[in-house]
């Protein structure tokens, strides 16, 4: 029965990362959690298939490692999640710089973190008739600057 409670929060683990990283554009990246949680289901699977042929000692070592997993994969996810959602920068900038929401390109953007700070930025692309503006918007903490193009 414990195997099975395991797979079923394993799957609401997967799920939730997996519904909300759109939402932040994947940051962070979703690989990251998505892997242990695999690895932990599949385990589980092993365990369920194999359990009569393991000592008790070996299972619960194994369930310890799981739980302790299923505790620290969430706690790590909702502690790098960003403060504001693409959703929420483009109301940002929308609401700051003037611009209409139809103007924004419906692809999201997004810059790896070659900064010092290791952070990632949402990159807003904003069309303007023939030109385009691109907004650089920190979901760390909410500031944004545009991107100057040479």
């Amino acid at each position: 029965m414990m195997y099975v409670i395991i797979f079923i929060i394993t799957l609401f683990e997967i799920a939730y990362v997996v519904v909300n990283s759109p939402v932040y554009a994947n940051v962070p990246p979703v690989a990251l959690y998505l892997i242990p949680l695999i690895i932990i289901m599949v385990v589980v699977c092993c365990l369920m298939k194999f359990r009569p042929r393991m000592s008790k000692v070996v299972r619960r070592s194994i369930l310890t490692v799981e739980i302790i997993g299923l505790l620290i994969v969430p706690t790590a996810y909702v502690r790098d999640v960003p403060l504001y959602t693409y959703g929420e920068a483009r109301e940002i900038i929308s609401q700051r710089e003037k611009v209409f929401p139809e103007q924004f390109s419906k692809r999201k953007l997004l810059e790896l973190p070659h900064r010092e700070d290791g952070q990632y930025l949402y990159v807003l692309k904003v069309n303007t008739g023939q030109d385009a503006i691109y907004y650089e918007f920190n979901p760390y903490n909410g500031g944004y600057h545009q991107r100057i193009e040479e």
